[in-house]
């Protein structure tokens, strides 16, 4: 029992007492306060976690995380401005100076012209700063111009590159719009707010940098938990393990498609986002190492140590992100028993190749001053080098030898790379990428058999270009029902080239539990459902997300155009080709939808500018001579597949049209000339020698006619047109 001796520590008591009971009255029940969902939540900021958390408050208040962006501060600015100073590359001069209360960079805008620009904001801290300067609409803008504070010096993140205004990737277009490319993962709690129809941004966010909520969700309920002291229940704070953590730090870390712009710690990444994997194009290489600017999470996840059960925080301390260890010692945590550094390196601990990083995550540096490290964990392969110029980490280091003698040092320690699965997976992969047959097997297996389900999903993405072949397709559907949603997105991604007729199974994934599954078939099948089905309006809201992004209005127009509603997709795509001028698939989409609405006029002037815009593209003029062949003008359509042949001798279709607006216009020796060139480049392909067959019945050259019909059925047997006239022509010619 406790006993107060005094009246002072009587008052006391009952100052405790009142303290308690005052708090209690106003505190909301534990159902109001945690019951809520996250979005329903106030953000409270960083500054509030100081006063209870100050030691964690000082590491993070000085991490990459903190300082990801920020106003900007004379006393951190200054020396990049004061005193002036230039800096060329390639053909253009800019300036950086203070003038009067701010900073100034003169350099090259999108109008072609040296301008002033007054950065409001900074983005990044060491190695390299770059400036946001707002521009109308809402519209903020990224300088590639950066400051790198440890050389005191001015250069571009990209390079010698030279991008010109007119491109979507210069700096003051879309393509360095801090509002979707940047400001998600550099703020906390960021609403991009676009307005499609006004194309203006109302982007907010509720803290500058990344704060210590966008890493354990808003903090309304955690604080109001402390002032009740703990009376409510459990902390409601999100402390993150597992997957759950993965998910949370790669919403930032990843190169991915977001799908919504409402993530909140402790949801599932592909609830929200689709990561870029491996594929066909050259984002990765085939082996899983970075190429492009491809951050760290999907890496982690082709990796072993994920599917060990490997955490980001087994690594990093997570208020700072610095290394919980430095050299081996960090690896050696889990490897101790397993590994001896010297003897599995063949290199002394303290020299660079005695260090497991800089084998198995090699460095790549971006934007010419970050060096980062690949976290694929990935096993060096010198035969891949040698094979398909794939790099790996032994000539990184040796670069004054060949990946021949690298690989008879590995295979002399290791043995035979290519026999490892990881060597199984590359391969298949470069197969894949010429379009080798022999490519095939290899996938399946890949996507039934791999031990690590990532691959699984990167195999079936892959065999989108076998779905012809009844196997692949089978093995595609046989994986809508895998537990992993990454694979089950994948498995319908690979579906995405086949047209409108897809296996039985795919209609079940509109249902799917995870979004990235149903926003996948639904984009597929969209085509087949009613505009009142929740499904459609899911995947209306994600093209909506992304239409403010060239890609994005394509995909949104596209629906917009299978769903009859072309002029919505008209002004889409008019947009976004102001956004993107050189891309000639928009061009060409643009004229489809005027041609839906039955503006064929329109159709062929949208050609005809993107014609004068695209002086050496031969795709559009191959698309501007069927437009005028739709309208019945020969002239035009002949003129204009002339200069695409000019343009690209090896354009067959452009060649094959020539040649029939040729025999149309009664030119038959242009015609046949024309056709004969088709037959020259593709002799694989029956339609040409047909089209030379029907031209010579036409002009009375029955022989010549029947030598074309015979080269058809040679490589088309069953070819029924062919077969009918061959046999008319053999029974006429008797």
């Amino acid at each position: 029992m406790i006993r107060f001796s005094s009246s002072k520590s009587i008052i006391g008591l009952v100052l405790v007492a009142l303290t308690v009971l005052v708090s209690i009255m106003w505190i909301p029940s534990r159902n109001q306060i945690y019951s809520a969902e996250p979005h329903e939540l106030e953000y409270v900021g960083s500054e509030s976690c100081k006063e209870c958390h100050q030691e964690v408050f000082k590491e993070w208040a000085s991490s990459v995380h903190a300082q990801a962006e920020r106003p900007i501060d004379p006393e951190q600015e200054e020396p990049a401005f004061n005193p002036p100073r230039s800096v060329r590359i390639v053909d253009t001069t800019s300036e950086f100076f203070a003038s009067d209360d701010s900073y100034i960079i003169r350099t090259e805008g999108k109008e072609g012209t040296i301008e002033d620009f007054k950065p409001v904001r900074v983005l990044g801290e060491t190695p390299l700063r770059q400036f946001l300067i707002p521009e109308d609409r809402g519209y903020i803008q990224v300088s590639s111009l950066a400051f790198d504070p440890t050389t005191d010096e001015w250069f571009d993140v990209f390079g010698e590159e030279n991008r010109q205004p007119h491109e979507w990737g210069f700096w003051a277009n879309k393509g360095m719009t801090w509002n979707t490319m940047c400001a998600e993962c550099h703020n906390t709690r960021v609403k991009k707010n676009y307005d499609l129809e006004k194309d203006v941004y109302h982007t907010t966010m509720e803290e500058m940098g990344v704060g210590c909520e966008s890493c354990h969700g808003p903090g309304e309920a955690h604080v109001e938990w402390h002032r009740s002291f703990h009376l409510t229940g459990e902390d409601p704070l999100q402390t993150l393990e597992g997957k759950q953590l993965i998910d949370s730090c790669g919403r930032c870390h990843a190169r991915r498609a977001a799908l919504t712009e409402d993530f909140f710690p402790g949801d599932k990444f592909l609830d929200h986002y689709v990561p870029e994997l491996p594929n066909e194009t050259d984002i990765y290489y085939p082996d899983g190492q970075v190429l492009e600017e491809d951050y760290v999470y999907s890496s982690f996840l082709m990796s072993r140590m994920y599917h060990e059960g490997v955490t980001c925080l087994d690594c990093h301390l997570p208020h700072s992100a610095k290394l919980k260890l430095e050299g081996n010692a960090l690896c050696l945590q889990c490897h101790a028993d397993k590994i001896n550094p010297t003897e599995h390196s063949h290199h002394k601990v303290d020299e660079p190749g005695g260090l497991c990083v800089n084998c198995h995550m090699p460095t790549t540096i971006y934007m010419q001053r970050q060096p980062r490290r690949d976290h694929g964990f990935t096993i060096p392969d010198p035969k891949l080098t040698i094979e398909d110029g794939v790099p790996n980490a032994c000539n990184r280091c040796h670069d004054d030898q060949t990946p021949e003698w690298a690989l008879e040092a590995t295979e002399e320690w290791w043995g035979p790379v290519d026999q490892r699965i990881n060597g199984k997976r590359s391969r298949a992969i470069v197969a894949a990428r010429k379009n080798d047959p022999k490519a095939l097997q290899p996938l399946m297996d890949m996507a039934k058999e791999d031990p690590l389900e990532t691959w699984q999903a990167i195999g079936v993405s892959l065999l989108k270009g076998w779905m012809d072949d009844p196997q692949a397709l089978l093995a595609a559907a046989s994986l809508f029902d895998h537990p992993n949603p990454l694979v089950r997105t994948m498995a319908v991604d690979s579906l995405s080239l086949m047209g409108n007729t897809f296996p039985a199974g795919l209609q079940k994934l509109l249902n799917d539990p995870v979004r990235s599954v149903r926003l996948r078939a639904a984009w597929l099948l969209h085509q087949q459902l009613e505009d009142n089905e929740p499904v459609i309006e899911e995947l209306l809201e994600f093209l909506r997300l992304s239409a403010d992004q060239p890609t994005g209005a394509l995909q949104l127009a596209t629906v917009y155009r299978q769903r009859d509603r072309g002029n919505e997709a008209i002004q889409v795509l008019n947009r976004a080709i102001e956004w993107s001028p050189d891309s000639e698939i928009l061009w060409e989409a643009l004229a489809g939808s005027y041609s839906q609405v039955g503006r064929n006029n329109d159709a062929v002037a949208v050609m005809e500018k993107a014609r004068r815009n695209l002086a050496e593209s031969a795709q559009i003029r191959y698309s501007l001579g069927l437009a005028y062949a739709g309208t019945g003008d020969l002239p035009s359509a002949i003129e204009v597949l002339n200069e695409a042949t000019a343009i690209d001798p090896s354009f067959t279709r452009a060649w094959y049209n020539l040649g029939l607006a040729y025999h149309q216009s009664n030119q038959p020796e242009a015609a046949l000339a024309a056709l004969q060139k088709t037959v020259e480049l593709e002799p694989a392909n029956p339609d040409y020698p047909y089209a030379l067959a029907t031209v010579c019945r036409d002009l009375g050259r029955t022989e010549d006619a029947i030598h074309f019909l015979k080269m058809t059925l040679a490589t088309q047997p069953n070819h029924p047109q062919a077969g009918q006239l061959l046999q008319m022509l053999m029974s006429g010619s008797r």
